[in-house]
């Protein structure tokens, strides 16, 4: 594992697809997903939603499968889906900062108590409204219903809030966090930010030096990881090259990029965590346009892509969750649109002015989509940096499914100092087909073939996403791209022949709810492919014997890595979730797992509920 220390939090603005700026694209499965909010001054008062609960038959019954996570008695689910998406609102837009469910044996010992801590009256009112429509259906289980709404000082807040973490502490009959039910949430540190920095209008330098990016900082010069950095935390424990690792590499040798390092850091940093912007200019922007794409690959959802729309009515509704809010889906001459479209923030937007004036200082533009390459506005951006002379120091990086390389892009990319591409392909054949609907491999294998010929200077690798439905082909793809001889796909001597990345979210898919029985066939799996990859290293004929060795051995230790990774833990609970969901998105798309991943599908189905 290398040093806590990465350069973006100096030197690098992100976005997310809705323009929402964050400290990296890793940074979605960190707390608050790493979103750069504004500071607003701490409020004198604070709202609460009480509900008191006990049941009357056995009131002793019901608290304690409540704090066991059980039922004790069947209620309708579509009565609560509507006040769980409220509660998952609150939480993601931080206008609730605490929920909490637990059992108070001295004031109320026959009751289970839920509260929750609002910012504003208003959003507490409506919360009490949506559980007042609850109350019917507990009472006609013969349940007490009681909710209320009360104030505290900020001073009154803060010592409920002590109290009540100190009572988590020591799991003191109160139920545990969940980010699936979210029954209980602790973001009260977040009562002095607001809304999030949006690249539509704001001033990207001011973003800068908010809290979060100064306390960012402090953490990394004292070697500690941010929160907002869990993602690269949990690669590295693995021994997973992270991102972290990754953009150390690149600031470090002066090779193709200026130096970057800890020691600089420390020099440029002051005693707050703030930088000189001006002095101290953005090198790399990681840029999402959006979510418009042209395929609807499972992993992701509306937010990544538009394509998936039609398909989000069916298995969920009309309505879901981003940074912003909640997303309103309606039908426009016959095809799904959001009612207020938040991911065309870059069409009418200040960012384009100000990333000009950066220009000469611009070193890196990682442009993602959506299918970044489908977006036109950022060509108009290309075309910008060659008119004014600048494309010669500028490297340009595309996550890209490579399905659609308009004849604008190659004519284009011949200008800059480098071109980089990840391409985003998880497997062959019906794997990829399977998981990228609705992509075809004879497409890509056609626009793989031209990319590592195309004129220009190309540095391109296979960016394979491993979560549970390639997890088992993962050897297979890598002795694939050893047999195919490649020009510029992952050709560096010593690197493995796929750049691969864990899957985290969403959880229905990470390989770590495969059964123990599957992990243990899986790992014996990826044993039995490395004679293959050792002899397939041992016939290449650019590489030295030294050379060789070293190939082998970082492309084993890439298997090695990710059984690790798989079997940190035991999700398995999850397995319905993920049949449920499979077998809709299956339905839907007329597609079986069985046909398209047999060996996957084998090994887990058992698993499968009848």
């Amino acid at each position: 594992m290398t040093e806590t220390f990465c350069p973006m939090p100096w030197i690098t603005q992100s976005t997310r697809n809705n323009g929402d700026l964050r400290i990296c694209c890793q940074a979605n499965v960190g707390e608050d997903q790493g979103l750069i909010r504004k500071t607003v001054p701490g409020k004198p008062f604070y709202y609460f939603v009480r509900t008191l609960v006990k049941y009357n038959p056995s009131p002793w019954l019901y608290i304690h499968n409540r704090l066991k996570g059980k039922q004790t008695t069947e209620m309708a689910n579509d009565a609560f889906h509507s006040g769980r998406e409220m509660i998952k609102n609150a939480w993601v837009s931080k206008t609730a900062l605490f929920r909490c469910t637990y059992h108070d044996e001295v004031s109320w010992p026959e009751h289970m108590i839920s509260e929750m801590l609002f910012t504003a009256l208003e959003h507490a009112e409506a919360y009490y409204k949506k559980t007042k429509e609850q109350q019917k259906v507990f009472k006609e289980h013969d349940y007490e219903f009681e909710t209320e709404i009360t104030m505290k000082t900020f001073a009154d807040t803060e010592e409920w809030v002590s109290k009540i973490r100190e009572k988590y502490k020591a799991k003191e009959r109160i139920i545990g966090e969940s980010r699936l039910t979210l029954t209980y949430f602790d973001q009260w540190d977040f009562h002095s930010v607001g809304d999030v920095y949006n690249a539509q209008d704001a001033n990207l330098n001011e973003a800068r030096n908010n809290p979060m990016m100064k306390q960012a900082r402090l953490d990394m010069l004292e070697g500690k990881w941010p929160e907002a950095c869990t993602r690269c935390k949990n690669e590295e424990a693995a021994d997973i090259r992270s991102r972290m690792r990754y953009e150390n590499e690149r600031w470090s040798t002066g090779k193709n990029y200026s130096v970057f390092n800890k020691e600089i850091a420390k020099e440029i940093t002051a005693s707050d965590g703030s930088i000189d912007t001006t002095a101290i200019p953005t090198r790399l922007y990681d840029l999402r346009f959006g979510n418009l794409c042209n395929l609807k690959c499972r992993m992701c959802g509306p937010t990544d892509s538009s394509m998936w729309y039609e398909d989000q009515v069916k298995m969920f509704g009309e309505t879901y969750q981003d940074t912003r809010g909640i997303v309103k889906l309606t039908k426009v001459k016959g095809k799904y649109k959001p009612v207020d479209d938040i991911y065309g923030w870059y069409e009418k937007s200040s960012i384009w002015g100000q990333l000009e004036d950066n220009m000469p200082n611009i070193e890196h533009l990682h442009m993602v989509g959506g299918e970044p390459l489908m977006i036109n506005q950022q060509y108009e951006l290309l075309q910008k940096c060659i008119d004014s002379g600048e494309a010669h120091h500028i490297i340009i990086e595309h996550n890209s499914n490579i399905t659609n390389i308009p004849d604008r892009a190659w004519n284009i990319w011949k200008h800059f100092k480098e071109i980089q591409i990840g391409a985003s392909i998880d497997g062959v054949e019906s794997v990829v087909e399977y998981i990228r609907h609705p992509i075809k491999w004879s497409m890509i294998e056609r626009n793989i073939q031209a990319l590592d010929t195309a004129e220009g200077n190309y540095k391109l690798w296979f960016a394979p996403t491993i979560g549970i439905l390639n997890a088992r082909h993962f050897p297979d793809m890598i002795i694939w791209a050893l047999e195919q001889n490649f020009n510029r796909f992952n050709v560096e001597t010593w690197k493995p022949p796929v750049t691969a990345h864990p899957l985290h979210h969403p959880k229905w898919l990470n390989m770590k709810i495969l059964p123990l029985e599957a992990k243990k066939e899986i790992t014996e799996h990826y044993e039995s492919c490395k004679p293959r990859i050792r002899n397939l290293i041992n016939r290449k004929t650019d590489r030295g014997p030294g050379q060789k060795q070293k190939l082998y051995h970082t492309t084993i230790a890439l298997l090695d890595q990710y059984s690790t990774l798989m079997n940190q833990e035991d999700w398995s609970d999850l397995m319905p979730k993920f049949w449920e969901l499979n077998s809709k998105l299956d339905d839907i798309r007329d597609e079986k797992l069985q046909d398209a991943i047999p060996e996957l599908y084998e090994l887990i189905k058992h698993t499968r509920p009848s």
